[in-house]
């Protein structure tokens, strides 16, 4: 009897010296994920985050507000997020658009034509009621 109750304790110690190790690998991996701050110049999180979710490792944290990132991965995978970012996050490209006033494209349609043939009966016709209307 005296040997059951002597490894009763040392299963007890033994449980305990296992579930502080776990713990503290279960620690060492949070620490591992630090949180880090990213700070987009030209996107907005909201447009960077759907392209960058896939490439986040399991247990990892994507969110963001405005134009910052919060993550929290692996350093590895931090790496792979930031140069994702860097070609994501670029100057948009300006368009100067003006509207053309002329297109030989309206003339093959027939469509310029009509516009400026109904435009030139409505000064005509213009002219003709002003004519009637002058006073002799």
């Amino acid at each position: 009897m005296k040997r059951l109750r002597g490894a009763i304790p040392f299963a007890s110690t033994f449980l305990r010296i296992a579930l502080l190790s776990i713990a503290l690998t279960c620690s060492g991996l949070v620490m591992a994920q630090s949180l880090e701050v990213v700070q987009l110049k030209f996107r907005t999180a909201n447009e960077v985050i759907p392209v960058l979710q896939p490439m986040l490792e399991s247990g990892g944290v994507l969110t963001g507000q405005d134009y910052q990132l919060f993550v929290r991965t692996s350093s590895q995978n931090l790496q792979q997020l930031k140069q994702a970012i860097a070609q994501l996050d670029r100057e948009p490209r300006n368009l100067l658009v003006s509207p053309a006033r002329h297109s030989q494209r309206n003339d093959k349609t027939g469509r310029g034509r009509e516009r400026a043939s109904a435009s030139s009966k409505s000064k005509r016709n213009l002219a003709n009621r002003s004519q009637c209307e002058r006073p002799s």
